[in-house]
């Protein structure tokens, strides 16, 4: 059979092979790659390979300079965070001649774990990723085989990794220590997942202002423990229902912030005169909304440029031996929401 052009088969990924062979992406990586794989799986490898027409040489090229130009930012979703550093992270590259490729795991272990292990095989010169304790077997396998790792946003302690993140507990201090400052002593904190160090952080830097302000910490007024607006939901009721509710709330993150907004929203409580509302992470809604939402904005774009450089630092033999960690300020973004108490 003839196919005309706009009829010809596109050409076969290791994803189709792996479908093909009945056996997983990172087997058919391991293979192409010269590791050891069990023969009932290397012949129906290379009977996919055959069947399908499958072209190595992008792999073969790999092998032979032990070089691919190729950088992999892994991350769990593409939120507005995200989305900036890894447009950031990618100009900073792409004025090396490195190619960022992206995957998203939806903050699946097992998925993640399949990436970095994917990423390996192909002789990435790099891997940027929120640290997930979970995976820590695979991330020290590319430490091994001397591929830079750099954790950002979340870290995971005692790794030979190079590390960029955001002051996650000075900016929550001086968050609280802003609604402190004009006028609150019932300060709620609906915190996020404190197995994370990013959650740890930011609930440290909140009992720190309060400590700092001789403001004993009311257990009854830290609620949450998830990243999950729905958990969220749960704990804005638990705290509007307290005898004393608090004057204000600090949110671990954007997310968090919206279900006390339309928890304030569905019961005639005004942000701001009512209520006060700071949250960890600035987003372009809460610039747009009525009133505005003072929130604490982390340098994302400058996150990405850090990234790029410490990347573009190994790459080009210039990086120090020892891993390098880079601490980033925050700022504080003051609009409507934070208002002093009402008498």
């Amino acid at each position: 059979m003839i196919l005309r052009s706009n009829e010809r088969r596109r050409a076969a990924t290791i994803i189709d092979v792996a479908q093909h062979a009945n056996v997983s992406v990172g087997t058919v990586s391991r293979y192409l790659n010269g590791i050891t794989v069990r023969q009932p799986k290397r012949e129906a490898i290379d009977k996919a390979i055959a069947a399908l027409r499958y072209n190595r040489n992008a792999v073969a090229k790999a092998m032979r300079t032990d070089r691919t130009n190729m950088v992999a930012l892994l991350v769990p979703g593409y939120d507005e965070f995200f989305a900036e550093i890894l447009a950031s992270l990618t100009r900073g590259l792409a004025a090396e001649g490195q190619v960022l490729l992206t995957h998203k795991h939806e903050g699946d272990p097992k998925a993640l774990a399949l990436a970095i292990e994917f990423f390996q095989n192909h002789r990435v010169n790099a891997i940027v990723t929120p640290g997930v304790s979970e995976v820590r077997q695979q991330v020290q396998a590319m430490v091994d085989h001397g591929i830079p790792v750099v954790f950002f946003n979340n870290d995971v302690a005692d790794m030979p990794v190079d590390r960029v993140f955001s002051k996650n507990f000075e900016a929550s201090r001086q968050a609280v220590k802003h609604l402190i400052d004009i006028g609150h002593r019932r300060i709620a904190h609906i915190a996020g997942d404190r197995r994370e160090t990013t959650g740890h952080e930011r609930q440290r830097g909140y009992l720190q202002a309060l400590d700092d302000a001789g403001i004993a910490a009311d257990p009854r007024y830290i609620v949450g423990g998830t990243w999950k607006r729905q958990d969220a939901n749960i704990a804005i009721m638990q705290l509007m229902q307290l005898p004393e509710p608090p004057t204000a709330i600090f949110t671990a993150n954007y997310v968090l912030a919206l279900a006390v907004i339309d928890y304030c929203r569905q019961h005639n409580i005004a942000l701001g005169e009512d209520l006060s509302l700071l949250s960890f992470d600035d987003v372009e809604l809460f610039r747009q909304m009525h009133p505005g939402v003072t929130a604490v904005a982390q340098p994302a774009s400058a996150i990405g440029e850090a990234i790029s450089e410490v990347v573009l630092g190994h790459i080009n033999g210039i990086h120090p031996a020892a891993p390098r960690t880079v601490m980033l300020d925050c700022n504080i973004i003051l609009r409507q929401t934070t208002q002093p108490p009402r008498a």
